[in-house]
């Protein structure tokens, strides 16, 4: 019997490139669904700021994302800029594959040239390179659907409870949904 899980994520969130390298500690028959929100606009809603946004804060969470990403045996680039806009290159994510959203191939890229290669994506070389890497129109990014897909994203992921990325939220045959499982260190918890 197959099992889903939605695999919550924001382009801005180191803790997620992280994430999708435990992802094979799942059981074999865990189908993970990548969905994409906008973290600013969760945190917004549950009144909220990044972690990244408080210093000393941002210096522990640099480093100890770093650390971990490298314990994982991933390489570790931080984009010149973090907290950086991720917005157009989440836009573009959303929109692709005729909105159905990007892949689970297609995030792990993405997350690779962020965090792995530091590309910066917050500006117009960076997310046009980052479509082209991915085989994907740099208009996706402005268009309209992409936005829509963006928000109904995020507001699905609300209701579902989310409140951070990564979030793990296991689907049942029925469509219920729930628990959350939030962070790197809750995939042990969702394992169990």
């Amino acid at each position: 019997m197959s099992r889903t899980v939605e695999f919550w994520y924001d382009l801005i969130s180191p803790y997620s490139y992280a994430a999708l390298a435990r992802l094979e500690e799942l059981p074999e028959d865990v189908t993970i669904q990548p969905r994409l929100l906008l973290l600013g606009a969760v945190l917004k809603h549950h009144d909220q700021i990044g972690p990244a946004e408080r210093e000393p804060k941002r210096t522990f969470i640099y480093r100890q994302s770093v650390h971990l990403i490298a314990s994982l045996g991933l390489p570790a680039k931080f984009p010149p800029r973090h907290p950086f806009n991720p917005l157009a290159a989440d836009r573009l994510l959303a929109g692709a594959n005729e909105g159905a959203g990007a892949t689970l191939e297609q995030v792990r890229t993405a997350f690779s040239l962020i965090f792995g290669e530091g590309m910066a994506v917050d500006t117009e070389e960076g997310l046009v390179a980052l479509a082209r890497k991915l085989g994907m129109d740099p208009a996706l990014a402005s268009a309209p659907a992409s936005k829509e897909r963006l928000k109904k994203n995020t507001g699905e992921a609300i209701d579902s409870g989310v409140f951070g990325v990564p979030a793990f939220v296991p689907v049942e045959a029925d469509g219920t949904k729930g628990p959350v499982f939030w962070g790197v260190d809750g995939m042990g918890l969702l394992k169990d």
